[in-house]
């Protein structure tokens, strides 16, 4: 019994990893300087060593002036803790995300008053981090459960852009309280994809990735079985 328990939470494991991959790799915004004023909502997961069920985030990102001759890019953000029972407390301390074409500066007023670049714990490297420390997240302040909070997010590029792209999207939780997790941390990735979006070669391939590792799993499970 306790081999099929265990095989069903790796099982599990595998499965939410690659459904966190699949929609966290095929979650592209995009906008033209012509779409100020254009709103789009992401949902956002949770997860440590598995999903933490409840464990949720909702970020709206309004593009709201192309400035500086195409060099300067304006964002309204707004930021909302939906975390839900069993979760009992979090707080979403920074989000970010990678941009195409590569970035020469950026900052942010509000809720999250400082911008960063480097690595986000379990999801690697991201070019800007909206925050009040690090990438890493910590320190205090965020957003915490069933709050909202908002403000906006200045991105600065070299030369005129005519339309730029926000990918590798993610939220970081601090002081997260749920079964199993006391003042614990956690990362987010999108849950849902963008109107139309279909899932790229790579996403494909870690789908595959995933689904290769539960076939190993099993596979060890029942020489083991055998076995004993």
């Amino acid at each position: 019994m306790m081999k099929l328990q265990n095989l069903a939470g790796a099982m599990a494991m595998a499965v939410s990893l690659v459904g966190a991959s699949m929609a966290h790799a095929a979650t592209v915004l995009t906008w033209t300087n012509a779409n100020t004023g254009v709103a789009k909502v992401v949902d956002f997961n949770g997860y440590e060593d598995g999903l933490i069920a409840g464990l949720n985030a909702e970020i709206t990102y309004t593009l709201s002036s192309v400035t500086n001759g195409g060099k300067t890019w304006n964002f309204a953000y707004q930021v909302e803790n939906i975390s839900s029972a069993p979760v009992t407390a979090s707080r979403i301390s920074g989000f970010g995300f990678n941009v195409d074409p590569n970035v020469s500066g950026s900052s942010a007023t509000g809720t999250y008053t400082h911008t960063a670049s480097g690595n986000v714990p379990m999801l690697g490297s991201r070019e800007v981090c909206i925050t009040g420390n690090n990438c890493a997240g910590g320190a205090s302040g965020g957003v915490t459960f069933g709050n909202t909070g908002s403000g906006t997010f200045r991105l600065n590029f070299g030369s005129s852009k005519s339309s730029l792209a926000l990918s590798d999207l993610y939220v970081r939780y601090q002081s997260v309280n749920a079964p199993g997790v006391t003042g614990g941390s956690a990362v987010g990735v999108p849950t849902i994809l963008p109107p139309g979006g279909v899932p790229e070669p790579a996403t494909w391939a870690m789908m595959l990735t995933g689904f290769f590792a539960v076939g190993a799993t099993l596979r060890s499970a029942r020489r083991q079985t055998v076995a004993a």
